[in-house]
């Protein structure tokens, strides 16, 4: 019998525990993990979850899961009866299976922690002492226990903690509700605070941390927030736990509106809620006067002071707590140091397990992608390219990330049109960004407009802009400029895309922005102004391309030879090339769709259906919601084309009709994934710009079974008969179109 320690993330710990501290009761049952350091557990151990909290990465015990079982990729237990624990007096005393202990230096333990450890009984019987150690002082204080509370602030005062004084007022007011100790609060707070964030990027990644340490510097900056960024913020800092100086703030910019606009309304809706929440006094006040003034004359007015007084309605619901605070509290307070707050953007790793390599990053890429550590080779190049910015790196990287499990698999969609539904691109990003990268990236504008009454791209957007540069999503966003469908108006959408094509700077992109945005004449769509102004210069006049040392190409050459290899093994290839070997036979589609349903994706139970013959309206109805509430049902084709029933045979993607936006990079998308070798045929009629030859040709040798590419003669696609000789030496034309020799 094994027990096991492993790490919760900060980001999953204060989404499923949010507001918790040591004396709380966190009710979790399962741990999401398929590390197999983890099967130790089978025989009937304890899972013991800890997570690292900031400022000074004290290392808690979060729960006890007893005798787990797994489920899937996850163990599951009876829900945790253990208090949050405080483990830092006794960390020293862990020792692990392994004998290292815990050795990191400051600032890494959360990193170190990475790997479940297994545990010896010596470290079973520490932490079971330190969770049975908790004594009336440090547990939960009861509501309307001032005593205690008012106690906690001063002990941590005395001791020129300001974390500490913020997190004891703060829990003395969720105990309470009282006006003055909010008061204390925004007192602390306003001392210890560091300056207001700068900007969107770093406004979204401090809040998503949803620390309440950060608030005093996120508040003061919303005033000066884009305002197509406000529903992004407004949604950020509704996910804090309830918080005074959140209702104080919104009720303060409510007084005086930051934005008017309906496209910000839903700001308002999350941030009113907030306020709401808090069932802070001090907000009544303030919402009257609102009330008292004259409205605009825009739709914005009566729908926001209806809001505001459904919030007046439940906020006098209210009974004002009568709790005090000593002026001399309140003074003792402004001697406080103020927070240290880390304003650059950590990179962010994936959590896959790999031991640490040294030597030249490429060689260490050779032996991880040797030894199947897909997600540790990818890093390691990655890290290499943004010293080079070498295309055929960047290439490579694609490649490479066609290997990982998350490749062609679209994200779980979002059910209906829910607001309230959790959005599943968030939740794959704040598990692993690196290992959920393919599903990421393709899924940036999936559901948008549906999660939380907000444009949900923007929040995606914005995400990802805090994610060390990366060449694949370079590649991706300049793949979405050509996309139709995301309106040249989205300000902040656009903006954020931009700015990363920007400094990403992928050399590979600017020839396709280039294309893309008219060599930046257009001066009607609000989107070529930007694009003009944000990535006009570096994609017009761009420098020479980087080239590698040559020993880096080598191994590049290496590195590619071993993927090449490896994507030809994998097996849903095989399945697909068993399809093409026996065409007029079901059972190698039947095969493919089981296989592809024991990995939940929806195409297994598309072409299982169409495979039925079933034409019944249930039928009928399921593959409508496959079609629009599960975007990438066929993957890149689905950027490439409208995949229609009519596109289908027995379940399989064979006709192309090509969108009108696509571009070369979706051409060269489409011709990478596996079903592109049974398409039969083309539609080009409605391409607006033709791939070049070099991507018309790939995309041509990858589509094995390709007979005709129809509609040539087309006004927006003649372009194709300039180069089709050259690059199609296989077709020939025959009535407008390209057919086979």
């Amino acid at each position: 019998m094994g027990s096991v320690l492993a790490i919760v993330s900060k980001a999953v710990f204060e989404k499923q525990a949010a507001g918790a501290r040591v004396g709380t009761v966190v009710a979790l049952d399962r741990y999401a993990s398929a590390h197999a350091a983890l099967d130790a557990l089978a025989d009937g151990g304890a899972l013991f979850l800890v997570t690292v909290r900031p400022p000074d990465e004290a290392l808690w015990l979060v729960a006890v899961l007893e005798s787990p079982v797994k489920k899937r990729d996850a163990w599951a237990a009876a829900a945790n009866a253990v208090a949050i624990a405080d483990l830092s007096a006794v960390t020293g005393q862990l020792v692990f299976a392994s004998g290292k202990g815990v050795t990191a230096k400051r600032g890494a333990l959360a990193m170190s922690l990475q790997t479940p450890r297994a545990l010896t009984d010596g470290d079973v019987a520490v932490l079971r002492a330190a969770a049975g150690a908790r004594t009336a002082a440090t547990a939960a204080v009861p509501a309307g226990d001032a005593a205690p509370g008012r106690a906690a602030v001063d002990a941590a005062i005395a001791r020129g903690d300001s974390a500490g004084a913020l997190t004891a007022a703060l829990a003395w007011w969720t105990a309470t509700r009282a006006p003055a100790v909010a008061d204390l609060v925004d007192a602390i707070s306003k001392r210890v605070s560091p300056p207001a964030v700068a900007t969107d990027n770093e406004f979204t990644r401090l809040a998503r941390a949803k620390d309440p340490l950060d608030l005093g510097a996120l508040l003061p900056a919303v005033p000066a927030l884009a305002v197509s960024f406000l529903p992004t913020a407004g949604e950020l800092l509704a996910g804090y736990p309830d918080d005074p100086r959140v209702a104080l703030a919104v009720a303060t910019w409510a007084r005086d509106p930051l934005a008017t606009s309906s496209s910000a309304y839903p700001f308002w809706t999350r941030a009113l809620d907030a306020m709401t929440r808090a069932r802070d006094p001090r907000t009544v006040p303030l919402l009257q006067k609102r009330l008292r003034m004259t409205p605009g004359d825009s739709k914005f007015w009566p729908k926001f002071y209806a809001a505001l007084e459904r919030a007046l309605a439940k906020l006098a619901e209210v009974t004002p707590s009568a709790v005090a605070v000593p002026a001399a509290l309140a003074r003792s307070a402004a001697a406080l140091p103020a927070l240290a707050v880390d304003r650059d953007a950590p990179a962010i790793t994936a959590t896959e397990a790999a031991p640490a390599l040294s030597g030249p990053l490429l060689e260490q890429a050779t032996q991880h992608l040797a030894a199947g550590r897909v997600v540790a080779a990818i890093d390691a190049m990655v890290e290499r390219w943004r010293t080079t910015r070498a295309a055929d790196l960047a290439d490579l990287i694609d490649r490479a990330t066609r290997l990982l499990p998350s490749y062609d698999l679209p994200l779980p969609p979002i059910p209906g049109k829910s607001k309230t539904a959790a959005d599943p691109w968030l939740a794959a990003f704040e598990r692993d960004p690196m290992a959920a990268m393919p599903q990421l990236l393709q899924g940036i504008n999936a559901n948008d407009g549906r999660w939380g009454g907000i444009k949900a791209a923007d929040r995606r957007l914005a995400e990802l802009a805090n994610l060390p540069d990366d060449p694949r999503v370079a590649l991706r966003l300049a793949e979405l400029c050509s996309l139709f469908g995301v309106s040249p108006e989205r300000t902040q959408y656009w903006k954020s895309l931009l700015e990363q094509l920007a400094r990403i700077a992928d050399p590979r992109t600017w020839p396709h922005l280039r294309a893309t945005f008219r060599d930046f004449t257009n001066t009607y769509f609000n989107h070529h102004r930007q694009a003009k102004r944000i990535v006009g210069a570096a994609a017009m006049d761009p420098p020479p391309p980087p080239v590698l040392p040559a020993a880096d190409r080598a191994l590049v050459g290496e590195l590619s030879r071993a993927v090449d290899a490896a994507e030809a093994a994998s097996l849903g290839r095989k399945l697909v090339a068993a399809i093409a070997a026996a065409w007029d036979d079901d059972a190698p589609r039947l095969v493919y769709a089981d296989w592809l349903s024991q990995r939940e994706h929806p195409r297994g139970e598309a072409i299982t259906l169409d495979l039925g013959g079933d034409d019944s309206p249930s039928t009928r109805d399921r593959m409508v919601e496959l079609q629009d509430h599960t975007p990438h049902v066929y993957g890149a084709l689905d950027d490439l084309a409208e995949v229609a029933p009519a596109s289908r045979e027995r379940g399989i993607p064979t006709r192309l009709p090509i969108r009108w936006g696509t571009c070369s990079l979706n051409w060269r998308a489409a011709a990478a994934h596996p079903l592109i070798a049974l398409v039969e045929t083309i539609d080009v009629g409605e391409v607006q710009v033709p791939p070049d030859a070099d991507d018309l040709r790939g995309f041509v040798a990858a589509a094995t079974r390709l007979r005709a590419i129809e509609r040539v003669e087309q006004d927006r696609a003649k372009m194709l008969w300039a180069f089709a000789d050259a690059a199609l030496p296989g077709f020939r034309r025959h009535n407008g179109n390209l057919v086979r020799r």
